[in-house]
């Protein structure tokens, strides 16, 4: 299920340049000794992102935003942590967020390869071998790892297959298999999710996925966010910008919608609930609390 690439297979035409780009951060690249598994966005990015006309080792704006960071063991997770508060090798954080799942590190300083502020979240809820955390991914595109230690690549066998045909397929959706009313505000995030990396690498839901977000509603009709959900999808496509998703104390799935009416099956579901309606705003609030992801994908 999960394949191991390195440079000599000749799968990935440009896999110099993703090793060139990771090494132009020299925060990330701090990392390396510490056998690290950068996962999900930033390795996606490395992956099929654009580059800039002008300079190919900074990734287009849009497409990822930090850096999840898995180990295979503690003593590599305390090891990068470490590390990164260590300020004899690099530019100090200026905040450091804990959280059950993640250490954040937050510096004061802009990413060399996006421009963006420079965040990097070490994981420490999963704590596995790259191939056992990539099983643990909601969704089969985003079963992307990047292990600079030994210079190669992991991922899904379908990868490919879904990103080309620009569908979103869900892999192990664990929080929307076991949702309760004491989990249904990290459900809202889970779901947000679909829209967040449709909008961002222009994708349609692909067959499960649709079904099951329709198994969830079906379930959860109501599912209303504490806090509003921007995301960020600057890549050359039509949802270019940053997209106000759902206002605080408003229905989720109203934001769905005009995911779940261009799928193909939409004509065999009907709404019994009738909450399937389209969302009332889709602009930016000022001053707006914004819901925060650190739930490690």
């Amino acid at each position: 299920m999960i394949l191991n690439i390195k440079e000599n297979h000749k799968v990935i035409p440009h896999f110099q340049n993703i090793l060139d780009i990771h090494k132009s951060n020299l925060h990330i690249a701090l990392l390396t000794p510490f056998n690290p598994m950068f996962a999900g966005g930033y390795p996606m990015a490395l992956l099929f992102a654009p580059r800039e006309k002008h300079d190919n080792q900074m990734i287009k704006k849009g497409f990822y935003s930090d850096y999840d960071v898995y180990f295979s063991d503690q003593e590599s997770y305390e090891g990068a942590l470490n590390t990164l508060k260590d300020p004899s090798k690099i530019i100090p954080p200026d905040n450091i967020i804990e959280t059950d799942n993640a250490t954040t590190f937050c510096f004061p300083c802009a990413d060399t390869i996006t421009g963006y502020p420079l965040q990097i979240q070490l994981v420490k809820k999963i704590i596995s071998p790259p191939k056992e955390i990539l099983k643990t991914f909601d969704f089969i595109n985003c079963a992307v790892g990047f292990s600079p230690t030994d210079e190669s690549l992991y991922m899904h066998k379908e990868v490919f297959k879904y990103h080309n045909c620009r569908e979103l397929e869900i892999l192990d959706p664990w929080m929307l298999n076991q949702v309760t009313e004491e989990t249904k505000n990290n459900v809202v995030i889970q779901i947000s999710r679909f829209r967040k990396y449709c909008e961002r690498w222009d994708y349609t839901l692909g067959s499960k996925a649709f079904w099951k977000l329709i198994e969830v509603y079906n379930k959860y009709p109501k599912l209303k966010t504490e806090r509003g959900i921007v995301i960020t999808a600057e890549g050359q496509h039509a949802y270019s910008g940053v997209r106000y998703l759902v206002e605080a104390n408003t229905n989720i799935w109203g934001a769905m919608l005009s995911l779940l009416n261009i799928h193909p099956e939409w004509k065999n579901f009907k709404d019994s609930h009738g909450y399937l309606v389209p969302e009332a705003n889709d602009s930016f609030v000022s001053g707006s609390e914004i819901l925060q992801d650190d739930i490690p994908f």
